[in-house]
């Protein structure tokens, strides 16, 4: 996919729905009583590998053009041993890891070769603690995860290492209202991406589910409790979004997205404050976000993204267009991502004439005079949309495997086409 330079932009759009909400709508509303209508929900890869695997269980998901209508189990997944193939769906391998077990059968829930290399062992270990019948089949803390579930799951207290991903507390969270104990959870070490456990709390809490506590004295699940099924409202993915606000900032002019605004918990909301440091005007209203787009010159700049590790190629991008030095910290974590987006983004970031000094737990970019290239985007999504938008600005940028996109925004081409079309 070659990308064209464009001037500066003039482009009101709405991203698509959030891949971090429609899953967990989509696992609550399957474990629910009644029907569940899911409105502006994404279709993408990750989500239909994960509906794909709920059908499989019993669950009845109808798609239509404006809604997923979900009828739930009431806690009762259906008996359908055998493999569950995930693709690249980390979210989805997380969640199915504690779902499963409130099935019944012999599971083996595997994906592709970067899904079987990223870690599942401190979600493994308080499953077995929990009373669950898990484990890695290589011995390796990685799936293939093989699992015995016999209907249900014992619960009651548990210690989490939640220092490598938020999705293994969320996981637990989730099923919370259908072990017979209950969940009495504590995080153990330096948690990251944080604010996704809030909104799993609080897709929860829509659901009906009884929770108390907090990250730091333990969070505790009332169990035999249930969901029921509502009416779920799906808003726009920020993180999609944010690659058209970068690119304001990369091209000038102004970018607006619309259908989501000041009060969304989704944790990529921080790229607002981002853009504003390097430089860019931020309007936040009630259900849109506008960037009217610039870039400072010459000031270092330090991102602390633990809480938000999927914007840190955006960010990187953004600091390679810029004079000075932009460092990304605190997101040792982007190594067990879709690829190792500290090494692929640092090499591909050289390979446009950026200086980048790799960190292990992040990096530091200096931009220096840029050029196109051919960008390998290592199958990952991320690195794909973020030196897009970056060939929006320097001419000759070609992206390898676009098709890698649809993961989680199958009409990016056509989006950024629109918004950066005269």
């Amino acid at each position: 996919m070659r990308i064209e330079v464009c001037g500066p932009l003039n482009a009101t759009m709405r991203p698509p729905g959030s891949k971090s909400l429609t899953q967990r709508a989509l696992l609550m509303a399957s474990l629910a009583r009644g029907e569940t209508i899911i409105k502006g929900g994404l279709l993408c890869h990750d989500t239909c590998h994960l509906m794909e695997a709920l059908k499989r269980l019993g669950v009845k998901i109808r798609e239509s053009q404006d809604a997923i209508t979900v009828v739930g189990t009431d806690g009762k997944l259906g008996r359908a041993s055998g493999e569950i193939h995930l693709g690249d769906n980390g979210t989805g391998l997380r969640f199915l890891a504690t779902a499963l077990c409130l099935a019944e059968g012999d599971y083996k829930l595997t994906g592709s070769m970067r899904l079987c290399q990223r870690p599942m062992g401190p979600l493994l270990d308080a499953l077995v603690k929990l009373g669950a019948h898990v484990r890695s089949e290589r011995g390796d803390g990685c799936a293939p995860i093989l699992i015995k579930a016999n209907g249900s799951l014992r619960g009651g207290p548990v210690s989490l290492q939640a220092s490598q991903s938020s999705q293994f507390a969320s996981s637990l969270l989730i099923c919370g209202p259908y072990m017979r104990e209950g969940l009495f959870l504590e995080l153990q070490g330096e948690a990251v991406s944080v604010p996704y456990l809030n909104i799993t709390l609080e897709m929860m809490k829509k659901f009906g589910a009884e929770t108390s506590g907090d990250l730091h004295s333990g969070l505790r699940v009332v169990g035999r409790k249930g969901y029921e099924g509502r009416l779920v409202e799906i808003e726009p993915d920020i993180s999609s979004g944010s690659y058209f606000l970068a690119a304001s900032a990369l091209c000038g002019g102004r970018v607006r997205i619309e259908g989501v605004g000041k009060a969304s918990l989704q944790p990529d909301m921080r790229i607002c404050r981002i853009l504003e440091r390097m430089g860019s005007n931020v309007t936040l209203g009630d259900s849109w976000i506008e960037v009217e787009g610039g870039l400072m010159e010459g000031e270092d700049l330090v991102f602390d993204l633990r809480d938000c590790p999927d914007l840190a190629p955006t960010v990187a991008v953004l600091g390679a267009a810029r004079r000075g030095k932009t460092a990304i910290v605190n997101v040792p974590h982007l190594r067990y991502k879709e690829s190792d987006r500290i090494a692929q983004v640092a090499s591909e970031l050289r390979k446009v004439g950026a200086r980048v000094e790799e960190l292990s737990d992040g990096m530091i970019v200096e931009g220096g005079s840029l050029h196109g290239a051919k960008i390998d985007a290592h199958g990952d999504h991320r690195i794909a949309m973020s030196f897009a938008i970056l060939g929006l600005r320097v001419p000759g940028m070609e992206i390898q495997d676009p098709e890698c996109v649809a993961k989680s925004y199958p009409g990016f081409w056509q989006d950024l086409r629109s918004i950066s079309s005269p």
